[in-house]
Parts: structure tokens; sequence; C-alpha cells
């Protein structure tokens, strides 16, 4: 978390500089679209300064949502947007651990609603 942290640190610190706005949402960040390819080539310096030279190459793998037409006189409403929210596309890159954590989550779910009783 120390390292995700620098990393995190010096992209804001840049965007902060040059007054413009990002958003940290854990290990990634949010910017305008014009910025994106900048986005990524400062995350790529800073992994690449905090790891002392180790690198890694950050590419952006999100769709840019247009936000234009929900702004009214400058302020985005973002407590009408549940629709954007729940018509989004289901990332389907789930890891094997994760997949595995949510088998068993469900399965505990179900034992709940469903318990095996026994009568010796």
């Amino acid at each position: 978390m120390n390292i995700d942290g620098r990393i995190a640190a010096k992209v804001i610190n840049y965007f902060t500089d040059k007054q413009e706005p990002v958003l940290c949402v854990h290990d990634s960040f949010i910017c305008r679209e014009q910025f994106k390819e900048e986005l990524t080539d400062v995350m790529n310096k800073a992994v690449k300064e905090v790891l002392q030279d180790y690198q890694i190459r950050v590419e952006p793998n999100k769709e840019v949502t247009d936000l234009q037409n929900r702004i009214n006189k400058g302020v985005l409403n973002v407590t009408s947007m549940k629709d954007l929210y729940n018509e989004r596309t289901i990332d389907s890159r789930r890891t094997e651990g994760y997949l595995l954590r949510w088998n068993k989550h469900q399965y505990w779910l179900y034992m709940l609603q469903n318990p095996i009783n026994l009568q010796i």
C-alpha cells in the first residue's frame, strides 16, 4: 500500500501542478478524456521512479463515457446517474482467485437459505 500511495501521490501532484483534476480510485485514476494519454505516461513514469527503474506498462482499460449531455449550467448532477450505473457493461476480466471466492460466497448464501438438516 505504501508503494501504491507513493505512485498515486506523484500522479496527483503532477496534475495538481497543472491545475487539472484527477480522481484517484484505489489503484486507478479518472481524468478528462483529453488527458488519458498524458495520465498513462505520468503513471508509467511514477511507477518507474518509485520502483527504482523497474518498469511495468500501465495501459488505460476503461471505456470513456461522455457526460456532456448531463451537465446543466456547469454542474454535473451525479444523483441522476443511476441509469448509467445499472446499464454499464460487466467487466468480464476476473481473476481465478476472485472467481473461487465468488463461488464460495454463492455457496455460503445458498446454504443460509437452504440449510441441510439431519435428524439422528
